[in-house]
């Protein structure tokens, strides 16, 4: 937030957005505190786009048979 010249606070950022920052603030940096937590989610992200990789080839399969294959995949 910002002072207007009025005087008056003027929101830089949207309320929503303020919000969720402050309920949050307590864990915004647990990465830091935890030995073995990575510092980025790059590992993950690859497991989600060779993930979608697969579910796309496979783009004609039922919702029941693409859970088989993640589980597949997964396990």
């Amino acid at each position: 937030m910002k002072k207007a010249l009025s005087g008056r606070l003027r929101y830089t950022i949207p309320r929503s957005a303020h919000y969720t920052l402050k309920r949050n603030i307590a864990y915004l940096f647990t990465y830091e505190s935890i030995e073995y937590l990575p510092k980025t989610n790059n590992g993950l992200e690859s497991e989600f786009a060779h993930l979608k990789t697969k579910l796309r080839i496979h783009s004609g399969l039922k919702l029941e048979n693409k859970m088989s294959l993640f589980l597949i995949i997964f396990l």
